[in-house]
């Protein structure tokens, strides 16, 4: 079955604007409760380092903020989506890290997303990342036929 061009824009928008809200929810999330993050951070065998982890419970949930913020801004939202894709697949690493290589598993983020186990976050992540993809392709795709149909009119 094929989609129409207002379908897939509908369909890439819709996907643009779920992991907006996802990475601005995060992003708040770890702000709002800092101590938290920060405590969880300092407090995983993967990390166990209070420098360290003072810079990542700045840096991580500044990142997402300026992610979410780009897929927002119609001119930056191909760079928002490659920013997005590639901090979540840092974050899928982060997390195949937790499983296979520490030796015990520590509290996971907080707000909804804490309420996942560690394999639910990784399949969540994988999910968001295959959504993210589709997103792209149907960007780039729309683009392309985009400039064809102006290009065609001249």
């Amino acid at each position: 079955m094929f989609f129409t061009y207002h379908q897939k824009y509908r369909l890439s928008e819709i996907i643009r604007f779920f992991l907006a809200i996802l990475f601005i929810y995060t992003g708040s999330t770890k702000l709002f409760d800092y101590n938290s993050f920060y405590d969880n951070l300092y407090n995983n065998p993967l990390i166990n380092s209070r420098l360290l982890s003072n810079f990542l419970s700045i840096g991580v949930p500044i990142l997402e903020l300026i992610v979410g913020s780009l897929l927002l801004y119609p001119k930056k939202k191909l760079l928002g989506m490659n920013a997005a894709i590639g901090l979540l697949s840092l974050f899928t690493i982060y997390i195949l890290g937790i499983l296979f290589l520490s030796p015990y598993t520590p509290c996971s983020c907080g707000g909804i997303i804490s309420l996942l186990s560690w394999h639910q976050h990784l399949y969540f992540n994988l999910g968001c990342i295959a959504i993210g993809l589709l997103g792209l392709y149907l960007m780039k795709n729309n683009k392309l036929k985009n400039k064809a149909e102006i290009t065609d009119k001249i």
